[in-house]
């Protein structure tokens, strides 16, 4: 879905991955929603790490960090409930080096994976 990164135009073997946020989806949890997104316009990390909640049951919205050296990119997804509807992705934008030393602090280390592909 995100065959190269916005900050380095490299494909992604070799980056690191991070979950950061999900939330569910749907017409009762618009407000949460819209906070979401304007959390990771925004980035407002900290507060966005607050959005836990998922259902394997339902769509929901999850939102990962990808970094390498000269920064890295926030990547949200719509993760389809349907099995075989295929995740959407509703946003892709790079970050800055400050960006990715914040999210560091906010993820434990041992939630970082390598991307080897």
């Amino acid at each position: 879905m995100v065959p190269k990164c916005p900050t380095c135009n490299s494909g992604l073997t070799g980056h690191q991955f991070a979950e950061v946020a999900t939330a569910i989806c749907g017409k009762e949890n618009i407000s949460e929603l819209t906070t979401f997104f304007e959390c990771v316009k925004q980035r407002k990390w900290a507060r966005l790490r607050g959005f836990r909640e998922f259902k394997g049951d339902r769509d929901d919205v999850v939102a990962n960090v990808v970094a390498c050296s000269g920064g890295g990119a926030v990547i949200v997804l719509k993760s389809v409930f349907e099995l075989y509807a295929p995740d959407e992705l509703l946003l892709l934008e790079a970050i800055g080096q400050d960006d990715i030393r914040v999210l560091k602090t906010l993820i434990d280390p041992s939630d970082w994976k390598t991307i080897h592909i």
